[in-house]
């Protein structure tokens, strides 16, 4: 069975492409049409599984774009909620990145977060 959805998305467009032929080959033009409803019909189903790939996508980056707001530092200075303005790959830590906290008052920080899904 096909689990990654990359594979669906694969097997959706093998499929519109065998219609194709088949509608190129065809000398009824009634299964010509067919085929040819056939093969967008496979070509719509692979952008629908294309579109809930991206969107999947998103979601896991802005679930961990929002743990990371979720835990903004305090400003040691002020006592304000710091400001995320940057992040990088942390060099020496797999599933981290190295973020810049930024605070009103001027005061400025760097700290590792998370990047677990």
């Amino acid at each position: 069975m096909l689990r990654k959805s990359s594979d669906i998305v694969r097997y959706c467009y093998q499929r519109a492409a065998e219609c194709r032929e088949r509608a190129l080959r065809a000398n009824d033009s009634a299964l010509k049409d067919t085929m040819v409803v056939a093969e967008d019909s496979w070509i719509t189903l692979a952008h629908s599984y294309e579109l809930t790939e991206t969107l999947s996508n998103f979601g896991a980056e802005l679930r961990r774009y929002l743990r990371s707001v979720s835990h903004m530092p305090a400003c040691p200075q002020c006592g304000r909620p710091m400001r995320m303005v940057t992040t990088t790959p942390a060099a020496s830590f797999i599933n981290a990145q190295q973020a810049r906290f930024d605070c009103i008052c001027g005061y400025s920080e760097c700290r590792l977060i998370d990047d677990k899904n």
